[in-house]
């Protein structure tokens, strides 16, 4: 462990950069060396934003272990092992930071996956704009209740936008996933597009409703 000040600017002895493939079990050992002045150890571990999700409290050992499993939406996330000293009031740490492979990122993957009622919907096979992924067309008895959800790429950042036939319908912030409930008594078919606000680039959801007949049975008659 190299000793520096958490308020000082960090040189690249105190800093370290792990670069980690999607699913990855990282385990990594803090250990005090050669540093008589400190009493123990305590890790915290931050998100890409700098929150704290956890913090251990302080261990009066010379080394202590941090196990994790890094996924796709764990880039940028970074842990800190301190060293605390018998005395003064300033803490020492060595910070890791983990960086996701960039090959792992897929980039023709859509960053936003439809469901209707539960059921992931499948794009078509060939698509009709390069500014949308569409859908199949989606086909329902009128008057059934539609829910329909909108799931976003959790590294992709923005707010998820419903269109009800080309008309915005809601905004939800900063969400990763909203579900949109349609009575579909009052519409023989409809367009719905969800859409992320702050990344234009990233293409459109895009899926259209149609309605068809019940099955009609004729009425039972009595022998």
């Amino acid at each position: 462990m190299t000793a520096v000040p958490t308020n000082a600017t960090a040189d690249l002895g105190a800093e370290a950069h792990y670069t980690y493939d999607d699913g990855e079990h990282v385990d990594f050992n803090c250990e005090i060396v050669d540093f008589d002045n400190l009493i123990g150890l305590r890790l915290e571990y931050y998100n890409a934003q700098g929150g704290l999700i956890m913090r251990t409290s302080i261990r009066r050992t010379t080394g202590q272990k941090f196990r994790t499993v890094l996924k796709l939406e764990h880039d940028n996330y970074y842990f800190d092992c301190k060293g605390i000293p018998e005395i003064s009031s300033v803490e020492y740490r060595y910070r890791v930071y983990f960086n996701l492979r960039k090959q792992d990122i897929d980039t023709s993957k859509p960053s936003l996956t439809l469901y209707v009622n539960g059921e992931r919907q499948v794009l078509r096979h060939k698509q009709l704009d390069a500014d949308y992924d569409d859908y199949r067309p989606y086909t329902y008895i009128q008057g059934e209740q539609l829910n329909v959800t909108c799931k976003k790429d959790k590294l992709v950042k923005g707010d998820i936008l419903f269109y009800f036939n080309k008309k915005s319908k809601a905004l939800y912030n900063s969400e990763s996933e909203r579900m949109l409930r349609i009575d579909s008594s009052e519409y023989p078919e409809f367009l719905l597009i969800c859409m992320i606000t702050k990344d234009l680039q990233k293409r459109m959801a895009r899926i259209s409703f149609k309605s068809v007949l019940p099955d009609w049975e004729p009425p039972q008659t009595a022998d």
